[in-house]
């Protein structure tokens, strides 16, 4: 990743056991900057981040679930 450079994280949350998918969990990603969002209802979320850094975390939390790092 290119210093200063705009990436898009997406993805889908699941519960690992059901293969449904978990709405309204919280994916906060870590990098030079800290951006959070909301799942939607199909599981889906989509973060822009600009000027990420060269490592990024992605956290998952969920009513009913453990943390995901």
């Amino acid at each position: 990743i290119i210093s200063g450079q705009r990436i898009v994280l997406r993805g889908k949350i699941t519960d690992a056991e059901t293969g449904q998918p978990v709405d309204n969990a919280i994916v906060t990603a870590v990098g030079n900057t800290v951006i959070s969002g909301y799942s939607d209802v199909d599981g889906t979320y989509r973060l822009t981040m600009q000027n990420a850094g060269p490592n990024i975390k992605i956290a998952v939390n969920a009513i009913n679930y453990k943390l995901f790092e």
